[in-house]
């Protein structure tokens, strides 16, 4: 089983002056290849538990590119053209891959793509098809939308902020494209926005009322017909 894997990461404060730029994004951080799964071994994030559960699970893990632009203001249209390249050619050189599974932030935002998952996930799509499973994990602070729910097979978020829980989101992500992969499960996807902006203080997942609607998720995440719940809290800036 080979599954392709790329990251692309920005928290967007369209507020900030500042725009991202690709010397801005190498300083913060980018890789490609085997650097990636070089440097990311044995590391709690999300393509940390990508690695480990490949060696648990016996699947190839292909990198391709591994792109930060932290906490920062939009990005410039020709850094994310550039990493958008970088990424859909090494798809397209790639053979006989069973699926996509993908580290996202969540809150992106470009010149050019004020949603700019859901640009990145149709931009893969168009490369590998829809037969092809992909599954993408998620910060806690994504901004979820339609265009991303058409495009993937499963969203897998943070359950956490403070993020302590990214290592376990990746094990998870893993397991489920390995399970429908294996024809183990087929699943079917409900979204709701709700029309509500919470605080940075209300966000915190360690106190009511989140405490409480996470007990919630993990009652139904209990239930055979239920394969995962994410909970966003969103980035309202």
């Amino acid at each position: 089983m080979k599954l392709l894997t790329a990251t692309i990461m920005h928290e967007c404060n369209v507020f900030m002056p500042l725009m991202a730029d690709m010397e801005h994004i190498r300083r913060t951080g980018y890789r490609e290849d085997q650097e990636i799964i070089d440097f990311y071994r044995n590391t709690k994030g999300f393509v940390g538990g990508f690695i480990d559960a490949g060696e648990k699970l016996g699947f190839e893990l292909v990198p391709t590119v591994y792109a930060h632009a932290a906490a920062y203001g939009i990005i410039k249209k020709d850094a994310y053209n550039y990493m958008l390249k970088e990424i859909t050619d090494r798809f397209k050189r790639e053979k006989d891959y069973d699926g996509v599974l993908l580290a996202t932030h969540g809150a992106g935002y470009t010149e050019e793509h004020p949603d700019l998952e859901g640009h990145y996930f149709g931009e893969l799509r168009k490369i590998v098809g829809y037969d092809v499973p992909m599954v993408s994990t998620f910060d806690w602070h994504a901004n979820f939308t339609e265009e991303w729910m058409n495009h993937l097979d499963i969203p897998v978020g943070n359950d956490t902020y403070p993020h302590i829980d990214s290592y376990e989101r990746g094990l998870e992500a893993a397991g489920l494209i390995v399970k429908m992969i294996n024809g183990e499960v087929k699943p079917t996807k409900a979204f709701v926005k709700v029309p509500m902006i919470l605080s940075a203080q209300a966000q915190y997942t360690g106190r009511y009322p989140l405490t409480e609607v996470f007990d919630m998720v993990h009652e139904y995440e209990e239930r055979d017909d239920v394969l995962t719940v994410t909970v966003a809290g969103g980035f309202p800036w």
